[in-house]
């Protein structure tokens, strides 16, 4: 199970999503109206890539393109 949440936009603009993690690990995440964050978190968690919760948690923080540095191919 998960030993803390992160909170990633605005619960009272129904527009959210809150990433499980257990230590340092991403588990899991659960969005409403963010569908692009838990796309992204899925991929995240599927590619082993390692986030806090504070880049998680800053909405200014582009999830998508720590995904692609991270998973980028290198030959």
């Amino acid at each position: 199970g998960h030993t803390h949440v992160a909170l990633r936009g605005n619960p009272e603009q129904g527009q959210f999503s809150v990433f499980c993690f257990n230590g340092s690990r991403l588990l899991g995440i659960e969005s409403v109206n963010r569908p692009t964050d838990h796309i992204i978190g899925r991929r995240l968690i599927g590619n082993h890539v390692r986030i806090t919760p504070q880049q998680v948690s800053d909405v200014n923080f582009d999830l998508k393109r720590h995904l692609e540095r991270h998973t980028a191919v290198h030959t």
